[in-house]
Parts: structure tokens; C-alpha cells; sequence
């Protein structure tokens, strides 16, 4: 038995195959698992010695300024690190309660949520010196946990009061 296709019937297969094709491509681009956005280094944290004897025990916020700098907060270690763009980690400080997230203001000094104490603290990058600038009891509203901070462009800081239920917002007085 001997199949004869005629040149439409043939121009139609064709069509079907490559019609087949795109829908096949087009949904395994659609459901296929994220490609990677570039390679994971290591730059700090278990195994990897600070000075003689320190590791970041408990890596919780991170945060980078216009530089390239990336500050870390160590939680369980009470302590804030810098890691520079040549991958040298220092102790900015180690005068905090249980500190998670940061933010980099634009004067360079870092913002951080010491939540331990249930405190926002500002802390000079260079020095490591601190100011307080929000406390448990300050004000009208009592902190319980203050975990996640921003600084929006105009310096105001915004923090989450987590166990309070409650998002905060400081500006500066006009």
C-alpha cells in the first residue's frame, strides 16, 4: 500500500510540527524551574575565622552601602561586622542584644534593630560608637520586638515593632 501526500497535505504536517514545537518550548519556559541569577560565594560566616578566634555564629541582616561594603549582624553574638570589597571582615561593634535587621543610611552610619533590647540604635560605621534612637517605653508606644528597619531617601527610618503588631515611622522635626 503506497501513501501519497499532496503538497497541501504535507505543507499542513509541517505547519503541525512546528506549531507542536513552539507550544512545547513556550511551556517548558513558562513552568521550568528559575535559572540562576550568578554563582554563590561565601563570603563570611561558619568555618570562615574572623581575627583569631571569631566566626559569625549567627548571620542575620545584611545590608550594603554606596561602596560595596556589606555590614552583617551577628544575633546571638550581639555583634556587627563589616566585610569590604576585598573580602576583610572587621568588628564594628559587639555592644548589641540580639541585633537582626540593618540599613545603611545615606551619611553612612548604620541603622540597625537591636532587638534584644527592644531598641533601634544608630551606629557610626567607622567609630562603632551608638545612639539611641528609639527605646522600649519611649514615647507613646511601647517596643516588643523591633526586627525589620529601613531609611527611605529623606533619612526617615521605618521599623517593624513585630510582637507589637505595629509599623513605626521616624522623621526628623521641621
Amino acid at each position: 500500500m503506497k501513501f501519497h501526500l499532496s503538497r497541501a497535505q504535507m505543507l499542513i504536517g509541517l505547519f503541525a510540527v512546528v506549531l507542536l514545537s513552539l507550544v512545547g518550548w513556550w511551556l517548558w519556559e513558562k513552568f521550568s524551574p528559575p535559572k540562576p541569577f550568578g554563582k554563590v560565594v561565601t563570603l563570611a560566616g561558619a568555618g570562615i575565622k574572623i581575627g583569631v578566634q571569631q566566626t559569625i555564629a549567627d548571620p542575620f541582616g545584611v545590608a550594603a552601602d554606596d561602596d560595596g561594603n556589606i555590614y552583617v549582624t551577628d544575633g546571638l553574638g550581639g555583634r556587627l561586622y563589616k566585610v569590604t570589597t576585598k573580602g576583610e571582615v572587621s568588628l564594628i561593634t559587639d555592644r548589641l542584644d540580639m541585633p537582626s535587621h540593618l540599613a545603611v543610611a545615606s551619611d553612612g552610619s548604620l541603622v540597625v534593630a537591636n532587638t534584644g533590647a527592644n531598641q533601634i540604635v544608630r551606629i557610626n560605621a567607622k567609630t562603632g560608637e551608638l545612639s539611641m534612637i528609639a527605646a522600649d517605653g519611649a514615647g507613646n508606644n511601647l517596643l516588643k520586638g523591633p526586627i525589620g528597619v529601613a531609611v527611605d531617601r529623606t533619612n526617615a527610618i521605618i521599623f517593624s515593632n513585630t510582637y507589637a503588631q505595629q509599623i513605626h515611622l521616624i522623621s526628623k522635626n521641621k
